[in-house]
């Protein structure tokens, strides 16, 4: 796996992602959402959200972002307004102490409320530091800063993926219980969001969700 190829050269103890992600603040404008485990039922909603935020700043094949929901890649994450699925936001495990980021997706009339800051946290707070030492995500020019905010850093120069018509962005960061601490504290102190996993079963059921 190319991803994280340089993790040799960086230490579980580094304090920059530390440093970035006390730094992390859920705004006043977060609704009162849901976060919940992704249902087949919410597979049109996620497609409509896809085609909605456009080739712009997801690439020209966005049939391969409906694969990831069709095919359940990992774990994927439900933010629900009401009873209306408004944002994804999925992790993958890979095996040597990797797992990564994947399949953020805001519905633009959302966005720049939180909800993308609040299912990130999420994800990081669910990761079992015993198993995984190195978070991972490719991200696009658009979405590099974002990560970045949570003390992502660039493994290599961007990459032009001609079919996609866009650069992958290659980022990392070293994996500690610190680190996961912090956000599951930010997550704490968060009285608008309901966490629900009462649906959810995975195959391994040792899933720390939140």
């Amino acid at each position: 796996m190319k991803l994280l190829a340089n993790r040799q050269q960086r230490s579980p103890s580094d304090s920059f992602g530390h440093l970035a992600i006390s730094l992390v603040q859920l705004p006043d404008t977060l609704p009162e959402l849901t976060v919940r485990p992704y249902r087949p039922s919410d597979f049109e909603r996620a497609v409509e959200i896809i085609r909605t935020i456009g080739q712009q700043h997801l690439g020209r094949d966005l049939a391969s972002w409906d694969a990831v929901f069709q095919r359940q890649d990992g774990f994927i994450w439900t933010a629900v307004l009401g009873k209306v699925p408004v944002a994804f936001g999925g992790r993958l495990d890979y095996g040597e102490g990797v797992t990564c980021l994947h399949t953020d997706i805001v519905h633009p009339a959302y966005q720049r409320r939180g909800i993308g800051t609040l299912l990130c946290l999420t994800r990081i707070a669910s990761i079992d530091t015993e198993a995984f030492d190195v978070l991972g995500v490719y991200a696009t020019e658009h979405s590099t800063p974002f990560y970045q905010r949570f003390g992502f850093e660039l493994e290599a120069p961007p990459r032009l993926d001609e079919s996609e018509g866009y650069h992958v962005h290659r980022l990392s960061l070293s994996l500690t219980q610190e680190f996961v601490q912090q956000a599951d504290d930010i997550l704490s102190g968060c009285a608008q969001v309901t966490f629900d996993y009462a649906d959810f079963q995975d195959s391994e059921g040792s899933m720390n969700l939140v």
